[in-house]
């Protein structure tokens, strides 16, 4: 069921870094550090009730959330990182400081928290001492944000949760609830076969570690997940009933490395475009107009904005021609469309800059293709307007938009019963 919630990568990464927190001082004293996990998604994608269950398995009730804020400071946060040894640390909600003055860098804690780091202060004193404050906690961490820094990104785990959870989804959560006072179990049988456990992961962890190097890996990014997969390979073992999972690793292996070059595509695209299509397709999918009627309910943003094409042809910015399925985009339109909607993306950036960035992008094929938009809700007739041209392959390889172009194929599909009406 939790799988059905958050895909099958994000759960078993989930279940395999669990595994790997209770061997976590092994690494550290092995690899001189130990990853955070970070679950990066827009509200209503089950990240956080994710990181619940999660931190269920360690027995924490509702999840033990934290954060910071200027009431809740760092200092406070690392001081109570200091009760947990190799346990997890919730830290909830986390917000760039760079949109967001509110919240506090934490640019250096995590690099210090990757190492195990913690504080250390002068004593008021003449003899040079110092008081320390010391941290052995096992960092995870959701947010709306991400990092940009990317000394930050290469000591993260970084999940993406892009699938909003609909209604239906929504009522079975409480099923899962239900169940959580008895995941602790899972750490319990850990412990009761501790050493054998530990034996397994670590063999897993050398194999994992070469199969990564070998698929051109480097660095901070084979230790990370060879940690999570390791952690994977060891379930069966704690928990028999999910012994398919060994059977089906190798699949599993082959996602993992399509996630790691996405994530890593990604972080060397521009974050504020990023935003921006988390924020379009959040508002093209999930947001309902709320000047629409209870009787045809319609999004914020839809064929009046957007339109999908199963096959065209453009020469693209190197000279190359690029035959296959787009979607144009019509910027001006979708960021009234924003403001009016008062969406914070509207208040973080400008269109001029976004437009910029999408230029410069890998997306890109044109920027002033005339398309034929529905003009309005109440009226079935169509504008003809320059849009800008994305090449789909490229959204699909980065994991972008995608229930956005699947919502314009739907638009397409009903396009001719829409002039018609």
């Amino acid at each position: 069921m939790w799988e059905s919630f958050n895909g099958k990568l994000n759960v078993r990464a989930t279940l395999g870094y669990a595994v790997a927190c209770l061997f976590s001082r092994d690494i550290k004293e092995q690899d001189g550090a130990f990853p955070l996990m970070f679950k990066f998604g827009e509200r209503g994608t089950g990240k956080s009730s994710s990181m619940d269950w999660f931190m269920s398995l360690f027995g924490y009730r509702n999840g033990n959330r934290q954060s910071v804020s200027k009431q809740n400071t760092i200092k406070g946060l690392i001081r109570n990182m200091t009760l947990p040894t190799s346990f997890p640390f919730f830290l909830d909600d986390y917000r760039n400081h760079e949109t967001n003055s509110q919240v506090p860098d934490l640019t250096s804690p995590i690099l210090n928290w990757y190492h195990r780091i913690g504080t250390s202060m002068a004593k008021k004193s003449t003899d040079n001492q110092t008081i320390d404050t010391r941290m052995k906690a096992c960092v995870v961490m959701t947010g709306n944000d991400k990092p940009t820094d990317p000394a930050v990104l290469s000591r993260l785990i970084v999940l993406n949760y892009s699938k909003f959870l609909k209604r239906n989804e929504l009522d079975m959560i409480p099923n899962v609830v239900r169940s959580t006072p008895r995941f602790s179990e899972f750490t319990a049988l850990v412990l009761k076969d501790y050493e054998n456990v530990r034996g397994f992961f670590m063999d897993f962890l050398d194999s994992n570690k070469k199969c990564l190097a070998d698929q051109g890996f480097q660095g901070r990014t084979v230790n990370n997940w060879s940690y999570v997969m390791a952690g994977i390979q060891c379930v069966p073992y704690i928990l028999p009933d999910l012994n398919h999972w060994s059977n089906e690793f190798g699949a599993l292996k082959t996602e993992i490395y399509e996630a790691i070059h996405k994530e890593e595509a990604l972080q060397k695209e521009s974050n504020p475009l990023h935003e921006f299509f988390d924020t379009l397709e959040h508002y093209a999918t999930q947001k309902v107009d709320p000047n629409s009627e209870f009787n045809r309910r319609f999004f914020v943003l839809d064929h009046r904005h957007f339109r999908y094409k199963p096959f065209e042809a453009f020469t693209d910015a190197n000279g190359k021609v690029y035959q296959g399925e787009v979607l144009y985009l019509h910027p001006k339109r979708i960021w009234y469309a924003l403001q009016d909607a008062k969406s914070d993306v509207t208040r973080q950036t400008n269109l001029n800059t976004l437009e910029a960035k999408l230029q410069n992008s890998s997306y890109f094929l044109n920027n002033s293709v005339q398309v034929f938009l529905t003009k309005s809700i109440d009226e079935p007739k169509e504008s003809n307007l320059r849009c800008y041209v994305l090449r789909v392959d490229q959204l699909n390889e980065k994991g972008m938009l995608q229930e956005l172009i699947a919502k314009a194929k739907e638009y397409e599909q009903q396009r001719a019963g829409r002039l018609s009406a």
